[in-house]
């Protein structure tokens, strides 16, 4: 019995522990820097390959702020338009905006991003 609750312990304290560091991840805070979005675009299935092009890219449309926008056409990270989705408000999600961005790259390159990627 007391090894079980043991585990049972240490799967509730893993649990807490994940969900902190997930919601970090999601919610980086810091600089306006859009290295600090790398960890979840990582999580989301950027390859390593297109970090630094993607950091630059969130830096440049939307100086790492989840929510930008401009003009409402717009929106986000990575600043997408909003006719990519049916849902143009699931934009201001970090992950949402990195996940949308990661089919669009992978449909085109950065050619979505050619006025800031270069």
């Amino acid at each position: 019995m007391d090894a079980g609750r043991g585990w049972k312990h240490d799967c509730g304290v893993y649990h807490k522990r994940t969900a902190t560091l997930v919601d970090r991840m999601k919610h980086p805070g810091g600089s306006s820097s859009g290295a600090r979005w790398l960890p979840l675009a990582r999580w989301v299935g950027w390859p390593a390959s297109t970090w630094s092009m993607l950091a630059a890219v969130i830096t440049r449309e939307s100086s790492g702020r989840e929510c930008a926008s401009n003009g409402g056409v717009y929106l986000g990270l990575m600043q997408i338009w909003r006719a990519h989705v049916s849902n143009p408000m699931r934009l201001f999600i970090a992950e949402s905006n990195l996940r949308v961005g990661l089919r669009l790259w992978h449909r085109g390159g950065w050619r979505d991003w050619a006025q800031t990627a270069y």
